[in-house]
């Protein structure tokens, strides 16, 4: 839910910090997004009351999904395997992924009327020509 609802890579969402939720300004702080760059995304309300409850039961301490690794976080690879066992689960194909969630994230909001160069800035693409090739996929629905 938070890859799509925030439009972030796995990595980029197995290293959130628990303060890296911001409720007040409704957005998600990125600390090294690809290529070490820090940016901001959308929190859309539905993702901060799911985080919210989450938060409620587990109470992580530093990172919001922690892992069992010495890391402190959830593993990408770990998170991978989790979504393709629940897309299996879910009779949903191998055609989706973790990124598969990004591309729709993006694609909704496009579709919904967005600029393009707003949903250039919350994927972190630093140049608009990455975002433009975006290519409307199956996106599972919202």
């Amino acid at each position: 839910m938070t890859c799509y609802g925030a439009g972030l890579r796995i990595s980029e969402t197995c290293f959130l910090r628990v303060d890296d939720i911001d409720s007040r300004q409704m957005v998600i702080r990125i600390r090294e997004g690809k290529g070490g760059r820090e940016r901001y995304t959308v929190l859309p309300p539905r993702l901060l009351e799911a985080l919210r409850a989450y938060w409620r039961i587990y109470r992580p301490p530093v990172y919001l999904f922690p892992g069992q690794t010495i890391s402190g976080h959830l593993s990408p690879d770990s998170a991978r395997q989790v979504f393709r066992e629940a897309c299996d689960r879910a009779g949903i194909g191998p055609w989706c992924t973790p990124h598969t969630l990004r591309h729709c994230f993006a694609s909704h909001l496009l579709e919904s009327g967005m600029d393009i160069e707003v949903v250039r800035t919350l994927l972190g693409h630093k140049s608009i020509k990455t975002t433009s090739q975006l290519r409307p996929r199956a996106c599972i629905p919202i």
